[in-house]
């Protein structure tokens, strides 16, 4: 494994995005353009006992790798730990548990790359380490949210909301913090859209969790719907 420091930027690809270290003295910091020539991709992944699953089409190459840091992502403090991904076959790849055993159990996110080049739908934002440092037994593993990977802004009215649920196993939410205590619970969802109320300006969704015998958890999250015309 290798560790790093640096800032994080947002690129923007077919289907969705990904984020990646950059060079602060990188002075094309605001610009990249990805093109994948293979049909070669990630579509997903999963926990499978200890080790963590990647599934996709066409993965023939021959030196896979995760790169994994912790979520929400922090533009002031972002460390990434590059991992070795293990062939399966041409559909999955496999994230072996002692690439990761000695990290944070918790919330992360990840660019697969093969030959240190990102492959086409390699991000993902929801993955959850199943064991590396246990936690202490009265601590509590709290649920986090994200919105749009979180980007601040958006122009578009329905946003991707990204959902860790920790320790906890159902979730209400809404747009008016009045209106929140009458929705009904679901089970946690770890990725769907939402749409935001007309109007532009900051919206703000307030998040609240349950699990029998913890006491109920509430998050609130803003993201700014802006025009784009202007």
């Amino acid at each position: 494994m290798k560790e790093g420091n640096s800032d994080v930027r947002t690129i923007w690809i077919t289907g969705g995005y990904y984020q990646e270290p950059y060079s602060l003295d990188n002075e094309n910091i605001f610009e990249k353009v990805m093109t994948f020539s293979s049909s070669e991709k990630i579509s997903g992944g999963y926990v499978n006992e200890n080790d963590y699953i990647f599934e996709g089409a066409n993965l023939n190459g021959d030196n896979y790798t995760v790169e994994l840091f912790k979520m929400p992502i922090s533009s002031l403090d972002f460390s990434v730990t590059t991992s070795a991904l293990t062939r399966i076959d041409s559909n999955s790849l496999k994230l072996e548990s002692n690439e990761f055993s000695s990290m944070e159990k918790g919330w992360y996110g990840g660019t697969v790359k093969n030959n240190n080049s990102p492959v086409n739908g390699g991000f993902i934002d929801n993955i959850t380490l199943p064991i590396a440092i246990d936690k202490i037994s009265n601590e509590v593993d709290y649920p986090k949210v994200t919105l749009n990977g979180n980007i601040s802004s958006t122009i578009n009215s329905e946003i991707e909301v990204s959902i860790y649920s920790g320790d906890y196993e159902s979730f209400r939410y809404s747009e008016s913090q009045e209106d929140l205590s009458s929705k009904s619970w679901n089970n946690i969802e770890t990725l769907f859209n939402y749409t935001l109320s007309e109007g532009f300006g900051s919206k703000t969704l307030f998040f609240e969790f349950k699990k029998s015998g913890l006491s109920n958890y509430n998050i609130q999250k803003t993201i700014t719907y802006i025009d784009k015309d202007l």
